[in-house]
């Protein structure tokens, strides 16, 4: 099962993650101690390296685009729950 590439990064983006639940969580609840630029610099690097990929397939950029999904949203969290809690 582990020799199939694709399956490796299934396997490896869905334990990644499940890893981000404990920083949402967090970052919901108290926002303002996460810093929003480390996410966002996160979301633009792994964009570029999407751009990046000679060969595009699942197995290439599935790992990727979950890191760009998962930090943009992480992101928007942050900054929408930021000014809830300020207003």
């Amino acid at each position: 099962m582990a020799e199939d590439p694709l399956i490796a990064v299934i396997l490896v983006t869905v334990i990644d993650m499940i890893g981000y639940y404990p920083t949402f969580r967090k970052s919901y609840l108290r926002p303002y101690e996460q810093m929003i630029f480390v996410h966002l610099i996160d979301s633009v690097k792994y964009a570029v390296l999407l751009l990046a990929l000679e060969s595009v397939s699942l197995t290439t950029s599935l790992y990727p685009l979950s890191i760009v999904i998962a930090s943009t949203a992480l992101s928007l969290m942050i900054a929408v729950r930021g000014r809830q809690l300020a207003a």
